[in-house]
């Protein structure tokens, strides 16, 4: 197979991986994150996660390239500034422990960690007033550095803004932006550390399309959907992604 050749997949990787990107997008668009969770999920089960997580923050930088211009009114700059300074410090520690990182164990306490959150979340649990800026920069430190080490920055910084009182539109653009810059720097870590080779950049220009065709209809599918059904929507993917990430270790 031609594809297999090229890119040292099968056909039914190459499946599996389309339809992962695709899903993963719609839901990137309809709710401003996800993507790289369960892009990653769906694929270290076949690649190593060495050569899965640049290939897919590569993909999440093209969703987010797509989207964030349409967001740029609603992210809450105040409240992003401290979270991408933090990001600063945690994401070249985490690209520094990617090759050495037990992968398995940080996916099931990062599974149990959303569980719990979002029973909080879902039992309307929320802040009073915006977060400060140190616990601000602790939340980008920690998100930047599992970008860095995992790919996946989502569950702390999701956590942070969902339980925040910003309106639903805000959190969205927020998030959105913020995991736009930890691509950005931990790519260019990536890079500079010779993780993105040239089999992983084909790979992500042979999914490409299917990240934009997702992120058009999660976009249409917001317009049309009311604010609080897409926190739940959130809530409802964080929670699958979380016993999907937890189920996947313990088969493991």
């Amino acid at each position: 197979m031609l594809a297999e050749v090229l890119f040292g997949w099968s056909p039914a990787i190459w499946a599996l991986a389309a339809l992962a990107t695709l899903a993963a997008a719609v839901v990137r668009g309809l709710t401003g994150f996800g993507f790289a969770m369960i892009v990653i999920a769906a694929l270290v089960l076949f690649e190593a996660p060495v050569a899965v997580i640049p290939m897919v923050l590569l993909l999440d930088l093209a969703a987010s390239v797509h989207l964030v211009p349409s967001l740029r009114h609603d992210i809450n700059r105040p409240l992003l500034t401290p979270l991408v300074i933090g990001a600063l410090l945690g994401v070249p520690l985490g690209v520094a422990v990617l090759t050495h990182l037990p992968v398995d164990a940080m996916r099931l306490t990062i599974g149990v960690a959303v569980l719990v959150a979002v029973v909080t979340l879902a039992n309307g649990v929320r802040a009073p007033c915006l977060p400060g800026r140190g616990l601000s920069a602790a939340v980008g430190a920690m998100a930047g550095f599992l970008s860095g080490s995992i790919g996946m920055p989502g569950p702390a910084v999701i956590v942070f803004f969902l339980a925040s009182p910003l309106s639903v539109a805000a959190v969205r653009a927020s998030i959105a932006a913020f995991i736009f810059m930890t691509d950005v720097l931990t790519l260019a870590l990536m890079l500079w550390s010779g993780l993105i080779t040239e089999i992983v950049l084909l790979r992500a220009a042979v999914l490409a399309p299917a990240v934009v065709l997702g992120i058009v209809i999660g976009q249409r599918a917001f317009q049309r959907i009311d604010p609080e059904m897409v926190r739940h929507v959130a809530l409802v993917v964080l929670a699958l992604l979380a016993v999907g990430a937890i189920a996947r270790v313990l088969v493991s």
